[in-house]
């Protein structure tokens, strides 16, 4: 068998007798970068233009100001102090009404317990110009951006953006009254939280299924209380501010961000509450079960509803849950809620209840 040697692989490669012509594109004609290189050298410094180099310095420092944020927001959530700290950044940008932000706050978190059986829905009632818009802005300004839907938005975006809405989003209605087919959708959430909800309609003669995903809440902002019973049964109420105390406060505020910009601008506290509330578990499979031992020894003077009742449990849950990282838990994986916990609901409930601040009727 004759054998025939391949040799001589890596010859040298023979130098041309001219230069070689360059065959680079200018930026100009390509409507791109230009980064070509000519032997061994850019080719901006081989015509004598100057080489921009990327500065990199800016963005690593954002990378560190993000980790530091993280880091910090552990911390605080470690802690178990995540809600008074979330509730006294958004007062340093909303004057008062405590219970509303805190109530605001509590909505978010209950979206990722398990085991709550109602949505947290949140209005505010009063006249033009008492902050109630500006509260739930700011506490929207938390929300992780991908669960918080904001502006004005139709019927039709509820059902046939549903694929674009993730599960457990805020939808915040600011001075929009809900139609027909919303509050169908907002009630049949509500009555039934941890399913989404189907619609089925008629397009181009075929029938179709849409579907609004489960554990969605709305935050609800109008100048008066006005509107359908059963929606406001599955909504906790609160009234705007109006007292000349609380405009005192707010001039005194907004004296204080006339004087120093850097106060109002400085957005730096609210990113640390957005990196706590994403540490809440969000996937189906990891959301928490909580679980209450003293649920049969809580008794309401009066006759409240057992909506009510549904509104407590989940403030209080949702409260444990904000202090996770300080409550035990079973053998079986439920976190247990403390009398802290009940206390935060609680006082807000009690409050409403009597009319303060809100109603609860």
């Amino acid at each position: 068998m004759e054998i025939t040697m391949i040799q001589n692989l890596h010859r040298p490669v023979e130098k041309p007798d001219k230069p070689v012509e360059r065959t680079d594109t200018p930026v100009e004609e390509t409507g791109g970068t230009n980064l070509a290189f000519f032997a061994g050298t850019p080719c901006a410094e081989r015509e004598g233009r100057p080489v921009e180099l990327l500065d990199t310095s800016l963005s690593e420092e954002q990378n560190r100001e993000d980790m530091n944020i993280k880091k910090e927001a552990q911390e605080i959530y470690e802690s178990g102090q995540a809600l008074t700290y979330i509730v006294n950044t958004l007062q340093r940008y909303h004057v008062d009404d405590t219970d509303l932000l805190t109530a605001l706050t509590l909505s978010h978190a209950a979206t990722n317990v398990m085991n709550n059986e109602i949505a947290l829905n949140i209005r505010v009632s009063g006249a033009a110009g008492t902050g109630k818009s500006h509260a739930m802005m700011t506490a929207a300004e938390i929300i992780p951006s991908d669960r918080i839907l904001t502006g004005r938005f139709s019927d039709k975006a509820l059902l046939y953006k549903s694929a674009e809405i993730k599960p457990g989003t805020t939808f915040l209605f600011d001075d929009q009254s809900l139609s027909e087919v919303a509050a169908e959708i907002m009630k049949a959430q509500t009555s039934d939280v941890n399913k989404p909800f189907h619609y089925t309609t008629v397009q181009n003669g075929q029938t179709l299924t849409l579907t609004c995903p489960e554990r969605c809440v709305r935050w609800n902002a109008l100048c008066d209380s006005t509107g359908d019973e059963q929606t406001a049964d599955r909504e906790l109420s609160f009234f705007a501010d109006d007292s000349e105390e609380h405009h005192r406060k707010v001039a005194a505020l907004k004296a204080k961000m006339d004087m120093d910009p850097a106060f109002r601008l400085d957005k730096r506290p609210l990113k640390v509450c957005k990196e706590i509330l994403n540490l809440l578990p969000t996937e189906k499979d990891k959301r928490t079960i909580v679980q209450i031992p003293f649920a049969d020894k809580i008794r309401f003077d009066g006759t409240e509803t057992l909506r009510t009742m549904s509104h407590l449990s989940t403030m209080i849950r949702a409260a444990a849950l904000l202090a996770a990282p300080k409550r035990n838990v079973t053998s079986a994986g439920f976190l247990i809620a403390e009398t802290d916990d009940f206390k935060v609901a609680a006082g807000i409930m009690n409050r409403i209840i009597n009319g303060i601040g809100g109603s609860q009727k």
